[in-house]
């Protein structure tokens, strides 16, 4: 079995490297260029798809399951689930207005761009923070508490790690091929 800590962080670097991509699109977008919004809403789509429905319900069961072993740690990791309900519900938001843009609904650049941009500060600062309490995950959970979790909800193979690709993330597959030439987008 992989670490499921280790595994969480490998996640995290690709999630913040999809972030970076989105980010990127909203600079085009703030300079009045026209961003890929395709790939845009598929970083969005994967977004609320592996990371909202894997990754973060893991995370919620090993952070209540320490959370009641430490009364101490219970505020701060009560937080951590409780940002994943908001992640969840900024994400699905922007999807909605990528999916509106795409649909050439009238919105305007800020309409677009600051929730975008709000989404890409929380991920990232609620990431950050995850990293500094994983130690706290490895202290407090042992082996039988990670098959509980599986049992609950067993660990999924993220789409984009896929060795055929993905029919329903093409654009972000194209991007991989782009990058595998210099640098890699994926570990």
């Amino acid at each position: 079995m992989t670490n499921p800590i280790e595994r969480w962080r490998e996640e995290h670097v690709r999630f913040a490297k999809l972030l970076d991509t989105l980010e990127a699109q909203l600079e085009c977008f703030h300079r009045a260029e026209r961003p890929d919004y395709p790939l845009m809403l598929e970083v969005m789509r994967y977004m609320r798809h592996y990371p909202d429905t894997s990754h973060h319900p893991r995370e919620d069961l090993a952070f209540e399951k320490v959370a009641e072993r430490d009364p101490r740690a219970r505020p701060m990791f009560v937080r951590l689930v409780q940002e994943h309900r908001d992640i969840d519900a900024a994400g699905s938001r922007l999807v909605e207005l990528l999916e509106g843009v795409l649909d050439d609904a009238i919105l305007s650049r800020e309409a677009v761009e600051e929730p975008g941009r709000e989404y890409i500060r929380r991920l990232r600062g609620h990431m950050a923070s995850e990293e500094v309490l994983f130690p706290f995950v490895v202290t407090w959970l042992e082996p039988g508490d990670w098959t509980e979790i599986d049992g609950k909800i067993p660990p999924t193979a993220d789409p984009l790690l896929s060795p055929h690709g993905s029919e329903t993330y093409t654009a972000l597959h194209r991007l991989l091929k782009r990058k595998a030439a210099g640098k890699r987008l994926f570990a």
